[in-house]
């Protein structure tokens, strides 16, 4: 018996008996707590344990036919909770049939838990951790009608408002679903409803053989956020990928790799499985309690401080080896019009992106130097494809860069380069001074520290070289800096002896 998102337990004082249609004068058995699980629980399959069960043996004058429920005497179930003295008739009744064994999982009457949402006016991925008394789409968003909401998908099923009613196959909204939810107006929004006990309620996934990716649209049942591989934990190696609207992960032999670190309420998942009717049950608060859970999500790596575009309907993965980390680098893509589609997080040595979009648009990597604060382009385009993966970690794309190449318009530059680049000892930088000034060109190293300064005077505009010789220093990164009329700019040269 549930209760409250939990299991109702033989402690304290609880009991459970069960009632024939005279009510409480007619009592027609008490039930016994038995802990652990029942006969018929398999943990293969059901993947927790039960704290225990409920064991009634009821009796009745009619015998009941098991192939009608009409033509059988209907019981039903009364539990006491001990915990605040209240008596409850669990929801559903039982048709008695004599001589018969059998297993039910019953809700009890619970406190109402109200969830709450922050709508952006656009694409939003939400979830619902609560049963409603009334699970049709025009009771759950009568609150946003007729101006905020547009639309509501579900898989392949769909609602739109067009004032005064909402037209499409969405009518009901199960709570297993994971949603897609279109707002004219940012709004908030709230939901009102009892606990689910995820446990007894596993999300049945499928997996359709003639595609190479198959979302299933989840909700997330529990009512903290959880670390990917406590959430999924039952799933193992039958989850392929994950996603929210703007995170994913990939599974890779016994764990997850990705930007999507921890799984939260609210939000809505796709998940891919290897095999059809697949079970996700996640974990309540019973067997995760006792766990340490890193639910801290992962800082995005952006020093360029790139704004990423939000309420996308759609996504795609895409993993890449660009041949650096992230020490000095950071990584991002981008479409047509500069707009930043992904911030790339670098894991298990390579680098991945949760590319956002929700048209097919040509994308580029593009890669920032955290030392000369400059933006590079790689010569990587790739076309925008919903919900596909290109690369995986064991064969991520390989892309390379000039790392003295940015992707700004050289003609504005006042560093040219170095060449050659890495050196030994000897290395000639060339400089552009659109006017006559004083300029200054200096050498650093790796900690910033000064290590020679090359010219300190006025001079005329055009094109300059000068020859730094570093035979005196030892081999590494240095950093050449120009400036100039306020402006300066750095680039990194290397001397390998």
């Amino acid at each position: 018996i549930s209760y409250d998102g939990d299991f109702l337990i033989g402690e304290k004082s609880n009991s459970v008996a069960i009632f024939g249609p005279g009510g409480y004068t007619d009592c027609r058995g008490i039930g016994t707590w038995i802990v652990g699980n029942h006969p018929e629980w398999n943990t293969e399959v059901m993947y927790y344990d039960l704290p225990g069960y409920w064991y009634i043996t009821p009796t009745s004058n009619i015998i009941g036919d098991p192939y009608n429920q009409a033509n059988c005497e209907q019981l039903t179930f009364v539990f006491y909770n001990s915990d605040n003295d209240e008596v409850n008739t669990c929801y559903g009744t039982l048709g008695f049939v004599d001589g018969y064994n059998m297993v039910i999982n019953l809700d009890s009457p619970s406190p109402a838990t109200t969830q709450d949402f922050s709508l952006i006016d656009d694409w939003n991925w939400i979830s619902f951790n609560v049963v409603p008394a009334d699970n049709t789409v025009n009771t759950l968003f009568a609150s946003l009608v007729p101006n905020d909401i547009h639309e509501i998908k579900w898989e392949g099923k769909d609602a739109q408002y067009w004032n005064p009613t909402w037209v499409g196959d969405l009518t009901n909204i199960q709570m297993n679903y994971g949603l897609k939810v279109f707002m004219n107006n940012p709004s908030a929004y709230s939901i009102t409803g009892e606990k689910i006990n995820s446990i007894v309620k596993p999300i049945v996934c499928h997996a359709d053989t003639a595609n190479t990716y198959n979302y299933n649209w989840v909700a997330y049942y529990p009512y903290e956020a959880l670390p990917i591989g406590v959430a999924l934990a039952n799933m193992k190696e039958k989850a392929l990928s994950v996603k929210s609207q703007n995170k994913s992960a990939v599974h890779v032999n016994d764990g997850w790799v990705g930007d999507l670190t921890v799984m939260e309420p609210g939000k809505s998942y796709l998940i891919d499985v290897a095999a059809d009717n697949t079970m996700l049950i996640y974990p309540t608060e019973r067997y995760y309690g006792n766990l340490t859970k890193n639910t801290q999500t992962d800082q995005v790596n952006n020093p360029a401080n790139w704004e990423l575009i939000s309420g996308n309907n759609t996504n795609m993965i895409f993993i890449a080896d660009l041949g650096v980390d992230d020490s000095e680098y950071a990584a991002g893509i981008f479409d047509e019009n500069g707009n930043c589609r992904s911030i790339g997080k670098y894991t298990a040595n390579l680098w991945y992106f949760t590319v956002l979009g929700d048209d097919t648009n040509n994308l580029k990597v593009k890669v920032f130097d955290k030392i000369t604060k400059e933006i590079i382009d790689t010569k990587y385009t790739f076309q925008y494809e919903a919900n596909t993966v290109i690369g995986n970690p064991e064969k991520p794309i390989k892309i390379e860069f000039d790392h003295s190449s940015p992707a700004n318009d050289v003609s504005l530059t006042l560093l040219k380069g170095n060449y050659p680049n890495p050196f030994n000892p000897t290395t000639e930088i060339q400089f552009n001074i659109p006017e006559s000034g004083k300029v200054k060109l200096s050498v650093y190293n790796l900690k910033g520290e000064l290590v020679e300064t090359l010219i300190n005077k006025e001079m005329t505009s055009g094109i300059h070289n000068i020859t730094w010789n570093a035979s005196k220093y030892g081999s590494g990164i240095y950093f050449y800096k120009i400036q100039f009329n306020g402006k300066s700019e750095m680039r990194k040269c290397i001397m390998l002896k």
